[in-house]
């Protein structure tokens, strides 16, 4: 869940001549309520309701500025930033559980069913 967080965002599109304070307040805002649903939500977070509803809200910004703001947004990789924080965290959380468990059944496999 260490990815780019939303605040990193800010600096790139003031560069392109984006700068919506409150647009990029609500995103950090998003960004850190997922981080604390996370958090709250300890070994389970993909069946974490309020995980699912911060995630949206997260989506929902980074859709935001992608639409009103599509050049600058564009030129920063905000799609790509909306990808790794709303969606490719949880598919490498699922790769992540997929491999141990495989490995924990080849220990068991290995270790002759004990």
């Amino acid at each position: 869940w260490k990815f780019l967080v939303a605040r990193d965002l800010s600096a790139g599109l003031r560069r392109c001549n984006i700068y919506c304070p409150m647009l990029l307040r609500q995103l950090d805002v998003a960004d850190e309520r997922l981080k604390s649903a996370i958090r709250r939500a300890g070994s389970r977070p993909e069946r974490d309701p309020a995980v699912a509803a911060a995630t949206t809200e997260l989506r929902s910004q980074y859709r935001r500025l992608l639409i009103d703001h599509s050049e600058g947004a564009q030129a920063q990789g905000v799609d790509r930033h909306m990808w790794m924080r709303c969606f490719y965290a949880n598919i490498e959380l699922f790769r992540r559980k997929a491999r141990k468990a495989k490995d924990h059944l080849r220990q068991r496999r290995a270790g002759g069913g004990r």
